[in-house]
């Protein structure tokens, strides 16, 4: 025990950090901190341990980024391949590539009409077997239509045959001065997020397998 703790503490003085010195003497990092409070470093010995933290910390981040975007590299392959074998699939992926949201870990879907947020939610479930609970729904509406806030949500919860803790703060307008939205679109706007970066990204593939464009943009 004498041993290591006098390694320990000469590697302390030398500026060592007490991670490296538990690895180097095989003992926990609790016991190395005991060993070595009383040992105060240098201003020099401060600055470069707090420099080689920031640089692990960056490559740390920069392998965790790297090996994100080859996940979803992956995922996006997969959507080509079903692009090319499943023509229904093809048909969702143009809906998203014209009406939802181009963000690389969510799908977000919008748009005021019920058959059409309703088809694509038969689309996600169909091909990525998606749960009632894993939706989040955003309402956008003006209150100038005759129905309230609660028949609005209620709609659109009942079309989708969700929860409504499925139901995220919605943006409802009072309308008193945009009366030529007036029955416009009854029901407000309807969004369907899904947060899986699975799902978006095999959707994105397949919108560049369908049409043969590429979209650098859609992995990162």
């Amino acid at each position: 025990m004498n041993k290591r703790r006098d390694e320990a503490r000469r590697l302390r003085m030398a500026g060592k950090s007490v991670r490296y010195i538990a690895q180097q003497v095989c003992a926990a990092k609790s016991s190395v901190s005991q060993w070595v409070r009383d040992i105060q470093l240098s201003k020099s010995q401060t600055r470069k341990l707090i420099g080689n933290r920031s640089e692990a910390l960056r490559q740390g981040s920069v392998a965790n980024a790297s090996s994100a975007r080859e996940l979803r590299l992956g995922w996006q392959s997969t959507g080509r391949k079903m692009a090319r074998d499943d023509k229904d699939f093809v048909i969702g992926c143009t809906l998203y590539w014209a009406e939802g949201k181009k963000t690389k870990n969510t799908v977000g879907f919008s748009n005021t009409d019920p058959d059409m947020v309703l088809y694509f939610k038969g689309f996600l479930e169909r091909f990525f077997d998606v749960s009632a609970m894993e939706y989040t729904v955003q309402i956008n509406a003006y209150l100038n239509n005759g129905v309230s806030k609660l028949e609005i949500e209620n709609y659109w919860i009942n079309l989708l045959g969700l929860p409504r803790t499925c139901l995220l703060t919605g943006v409802f307008k009072s309308g008193a001065k945009t009366s030529c939205r007036k029955n416009r679109h009854k029901y407000g706007v309807c969004g369907l997020l899904l947060h899986r970066t699975d799902v978006v990204q095999k959707i994105f593939g397949g919108i560049q397998e369908a049409f043969g464009i590429d979209r650098p943009n859609y992995l990162s």
